[in-house]
């Protein structure tokens, strides 16, 4: 974005910059000083913004459609437990060769809660197929989940990478979490990502160099297992997400350009 951001300063047309993460890219913070105004989504994104007067803290924008429906009935549906808790795990839409590995030795443990699992369509056939039978009891594994909002309603604990905008679905349902952020993302953003959600206590980062199926598991069950700290991972989650983030936005954009023309 380094030359559209340029071409507005040249051109002197107000420039809107807004940082879904908790660290900016060096572009954006370079752009901060002549952008009009600045939106960010993570407190700890603040520090970078100190050259600019017009930094506001406005959260990501997301759309979220709360389904009316019966919890019982959707475990019901995919032939799980209505009595245990639910896991989802997510690697994003294409899956992730490094957490679907583990979770796949996670099937082999010994647990007592449902589980959910979006692999993504790589090799989906010719793995999921080979499974023994007795290792899906409980278990739902999709290529790919169209309905998200369900899953994450019907879901008590989500294990997940860090980006942007699935924290803030996370947010958004007010789930404890799990994350494993992507050690090749850019500047390592999604770490510090979930650096953020660590600080505030709505989640637990495990490196993928140090993931297990052991290691998660364990992790698993000391959340699902205490509820006090359940109570607290899940009200922590949901102070991230602002509800007003897109409304703060573009009024925002349209005050400050109002007398533009």
């Amino acid at each position: 974005s380094g030359p559209a951001t340029i071409a507005a300063k040249i051109m002197n047309i107000p420039l809107f910059l807004h940082e879904p993460n908790s660290f900016p890219g060096i572009t954006l913070i370079y752009a901060s000083r002549w952008a009009k105004k600045v939106f960010y989504a993570f407190p700890e994104s603040e520090k970078y913004f100190k050259s600019s007067k017009n930094a506001l803290l406005v959260g990501n924008p997301m759309e979220i459609s709360k389904n009316n429906f019966d919890r019982d009935i959707l475990l019901s549906d995919m032939n799980m437990d209505i009595n245990n808790k639910t896991v989802f795990v997510t690697g994003g839409s294409q899956g992730s060769s490094a957490i679907n590995s583990v979770v796949n030795d996670l099937l082999h443990e010994k647990r007592n809660f449902n589980l959910i699992w979006q692999r993504g369509s790589a090799n989906y056939e010719n793995i999921v197929g080979k499974l023994d039978k007795s290792l899906k009891k409980n278990t739902v594994i999709k290529p790919f989940i169209d309905d998200m909002n369900s899953i994450y309603e019907v879901s008590d604990l989500i294990i997940s990478r860090a980006g942007a905008m699935t924290l803030t679905e996370i947010a958004a349902f007010k789930k404890p979490s799990i994350l494993i952020p992507l050690p090749t993302a850019a500047e390592d953003h999604q770490t510090k990502n979930a650096e953020s959600f660590v600080k505030k206590g709505s989640a637990v980062m495990i490196k993928q160099s140090e993931l297990t199926s052991s290691i998660l598991l364990n992790n698993i069950n000391a959340i699902l297992n205490n509820e006090n700290q359940y109570a607290y991972m899940s009200k922590a989650a949901g102070s991230f997400y602002r509800e007003d983030a897109l409304d703060n936005i573009t009024n925002t954009i349209l005050e400050s350009i109002g007398d533009y023309k």
